[in-house]
């Protein structure tokens, strides 16, 4: 099983589809969050923040099993809520590399 809030070494790049950008962007790194979690951060964040990620994430559904795009707005929109909803601290997500998110149920 997958283990929630906790950033994921790859030792291998994977690659993630942008539909935006037409091409695949290369990720190390990825954290795990349910799709409740997911919803709840895109609720909560900013009408700018929300189109960047959409930006990002572009006809991507947000269903259990699906890969998205991570970026510094979202790092610092999944940080917040981390500490503020489950009382973890994630610094790491904070160091600008790059990432992606699983989505669990």
């Amino acid at each position: 099983m997958l283990q929630p809030y906790v950033i994921i070494q790859h030792l291998e790049p994977r690659f993630i589809v942008h539909n935006t950008y037409k091409r695949e962007c290369q990720y190390f790194r990825y954290i795990t969050l349910s799709v409740n979690d997911l919803e709840t951060i895109l609720y909560q964040m900013n009408s700018e923040d929300k189109t960047y990620f959409e930006f990002h994430n572009a006809g991507f559904p947000i269903t259990q099993g699906t890969l998205l795009n991570g970026h510094a707005r979202l790092a610092h929109q999944i940080y917040i809520y981390l500490q503020r909803e489950k009382n973890i601290s994630l610094p790491e997500i904070l160091n600008g590399k790059d990432f992606y998110i699983r989505l669990i149920a």
